[in-house]
């Protein structure tokens, strides 16, 4: 049993690749993000209104919590090298491999404001700007991290839904996830 990541900016598509590859492939889907804006902690709900960051150990416990002997697919966990180091020491199961979609800021920025469901994070353009300059400078040597191990495949995410899946799939069948 292996887990697979998923890796990109925000509005790059993880959410909605998400559910497919796990509907598909059988994996239980672990969204941070999810898990964050559905906690009863007031500090994470004012953290994530804000656009900020929350801690690599409030992150790692929760993740913890929710693995389990089952094949997952990490939706914005890891999010630092710190986590994906905590993640190989508490982790039993291998990460087989790490779907990192690749979208310019510009276009995440674009469809985070046409979506339907109107988080409060994604009013604001100055959150969402937060947001991405966060990706790119704590999540970004996350995917160096996995590099140096051969285990990122990259998507390219411009593409629509469809396209972007398709790609995945390729990405999936590549690395025997079936």
């Amino acid at each position: 049993m292996s887990h697979v990541i998923i890796i990109g900016p925000p509005g790059c598509g993880k959410g909605t690749a998400s559910k497919q590859i796990c509907r598909d492939f059988n994996l239980k889907h672990i969204s941070t993000g999810d898990i964050l804006r559905n906690t009863e902690d007031k500090e994470i709900h004012d953290l994530l209104k804000a656009g900020k960051y929350v801690s690599d150990e409030c992150i790692t416990r929760l993740i913890k919590k929710e693995l389990e002997n089952t094949p997952c697919l990490l939706d914005g966990f890891p999010r630092t090298v710190n986590q994906a180091k905590s993640l190989n020491e508490f982790c039993k199961d291998p990460v087989s491999l790490v779907i990192c979609i690749v979208t310019g800021d510009e276009e995440c920025i674009k469809r985070i404001q046409g979506r339907n469901e109107k988080r409060e994070d994604d009013r604001n353009t100055t959150v969402i700007k937060e947001r991405l300059k966060i990706f790119h400078s704590i999540t970004e040597p996350v995917i160096q991290f996995y590099k140096e191990k051969d285990l990122v495949e990259w998507i390219n995410g411009n593409g629509d839904i469809e396209e972007v899946y398709q790609l995945i799939k390729e990405a999936l069948k590549k690395r025997s996830i079936k």
